[in-house]
């Protein structure tokens, strides 16, 4: 057997461990870092209420080619992303006023972004190399920068163009007012008092606003159409939110073309091309309690449908806003009939949005006159507790003959004594297996004053009739009535302490809800 000289050995290791090192060196070299170095704005708030720029997360967005990477990373100086093939990355980064740790991502809203570079766009591109660490510095800008133009145009044509409610030397106000605290650079709260037309020669006016701070701005009309004679007691006011965009060539512009409709309304309403970041989703105003007839002197109840724990509220009635009225919900008085508008504006973030509905309150009813069929108006739900009516109405005398509560008198009908529960009571008695007269029955097919939606009250509403009525309780005073409250198999209440037996023959006095 030959024996292998020791020095072809040494050579066979030896390129071994040549080939291991450079490939071991392959390895570790054919990706590249990237360290990124952020310079952030200098903390400052916008928007009212106030909503705070601190950076508080990034999210980073790396591409080349077709590969795309996103990082969320809470708030630091710096940052080194490993593991980058060689090439050209493009890098975007979105800086936001919130940080969840549990998720580890970003939340709220975004505040931040990256400076326009030379070629307008808020991208900062990077070579990395091999085995090398590539650094790049980025400017973090708020996100709202530069001036913008805000144009606002009306439109109004001529009498010989046809319309019908054209008036002399009408007068529009324009109050502006800024979400944005940047006073120094626009006059935020500014007014302009114009006139729209000259008769026969101009059928539009147009105010150019000039140098405006980017951002979200609350634009109230109020629009006086003078007659021939000069008077200007009618107005109509208007509520809308525009937003000015930084640097754009175009600004916004908002159009209000006047029309017989609007003017018949009341209802007057700007047209803007918004270019907004985001919108607010699922924005509208739900009335909590949905009477058929909305009276003045009764509370009504508002809830905005948008929902977020970020977001900031301010309600306003016919174009004025609501002091400490900056919650979701929202309880209003009308203390006039007549058309008025409910509007919610919500902030969240860097997007304000409204809306509005329209409220016909109507003349309000006191307890003590004549309700609509002509009885007395016993009960007012000033506080808004009931739905689908606000007012308690009992007949102006009594049905014609007592009668028995009802013809069954061995079962529990298990009627409710509370205000607002006569009519179901009143369902409830003539919905018995067997029943074919009842106090109940007579009530519902009464038709004082053409209305035919009588019922008998319940123990609580026949009490507060009794209390809030002097004739109707002298009517009691000399003879039981009836209530639609059971309490026992064969006993029904005649007032909240008397029982009597069902078959007993007693007065009954319809009342009605509306």
């Amino acid at each position: 057997m030959k024996h292998i000289r020791p020095s072809l050995i040494l050579l066979f290791v030896l390129s071994f461990l040549f080939l291991y090192s450079g490939c071991a060196e392959y390895s570790s070299t054919e990706s590249g870092r990237l360290a990124i170095h952020f310079s952030e704005p200098k903390a400052r708030e916008i928007y009212l209420p106030s909503i705070p720029l601190d950076i508080a997360s990034y999210k980073i967005t790396l591409t080349s080619g077709s590969e795309t990477k996103t990082y969320e990373v809470g708030k630091q100086d710096s940052l080194v992303i490993e593991g980058l093939l060689p090439g050209i990355w493009t890098i975007e980064v979105a800086g936001y006023n919130g940080w969840d740790a549990s998720a580890s991502q970003v939340s709220g809203q975004q505040v931040a972004t990256l400076e326009k570079n030379q070629e307008g766009n808020r991208l900062v591109a990077c070579s990395v190399k091999r085995g090398e660490v590539t650094s790049t510095s980025l400017a973090m800008v708020p996100f709202s920068e530069g001036t913008g133009t805000l144009t606002l145009t009306v439109n109004w044509p001529q009498e010989n163009q046809g319309s019908s409610l054209i008036l002399n030397n009408p007068i529009l106000d324009v109050y502006i007012k800024g979400y944005n605290a940047h006073g120094s650079v626009y006059e935020d709260n500014s007014s302009y008092t114009k006139s729209l037309l000259m008769p026969g020669t101009v059928n539009f006016f147009t105010a150019i606003l000039l140098n405006m701070p980017p951002g979200w701005y609350e634009i109230q009309t109020r629009l006086i159409p003078q007659n021939a004679t000069g008077d200007a007691t009618l107005f109509y006011r208007n509520l809308d939110f525009a937003q000015v965009v930084p640097n754009d060539t175009t600004g916004t512009i908002g159009v209000l073309d006047i029309t017989d409709e609007m003017l018949v309304t009341g209802s007057i309403d700007w047209s803007f091309s918004e270019d907004m970041e985001q919108a607010l989703e699922n924005l509208s105003i739900n009335q909590v309690r949905a009477d058929e007839v909305d009276y003045a002197g009764v509370i009504q109840h508002f809830s905005c449908t948008y929902e977020s724990p970020t977001a900031s509220y301010q309600w306003y009635v016919d174009g004025v806003a609501v002091t400490g009225e900056t919650n979701q919900t929202f309880s209003y008085n009308f203390s006039n009939h007549g058309l008025h508008r409910v509007m919610v504006a919500v902030q969240d973030g860097g997007v304000v949005n409204g809306e509005e509905i329209i409220m016909d309150i109507k003349p309000a009813y006191t307890v003590g006159n004549h309700g609509q069929a002509g009885g007395w108006v016993f009960y007012c739900d000033t506080e808004g507790l009931y739905e689908g009516w606000t007012y308690l109405e009992g007949a102006p005398e009594d049905l014609a003959t007592p009668m028995a509560w009802s013809n069954i008198t061995n079962v529990l009908v298990g009627t409710s004594r509370d205000i607002g529960s006569g009519e179901a009571n009143t369902a409830a008695i003539i919905a018995q297996e067997g029943h074919t007269s009842s106090a109940a029955l007579a009530c519902t097919q009464s038709d004082y004053g053409n209305f035919t939606d009588w019922f008998l009250p319940s123990v609580d509403e026949l009490e507060v009739f009794i209390a809030n009525n002097t004739d109707f309780a002298k009517s009691v005073a000399s003879a039981y009535h009836w209530s639609s409250t059971d309490r026992y198999t064969s006993f029904a209440n005649i007032s909240s302490s008397m029982l009597k037996t069902k078959n007993n023959e007693y007065e009954v006095r319809p009342i009605r809800s509306f």
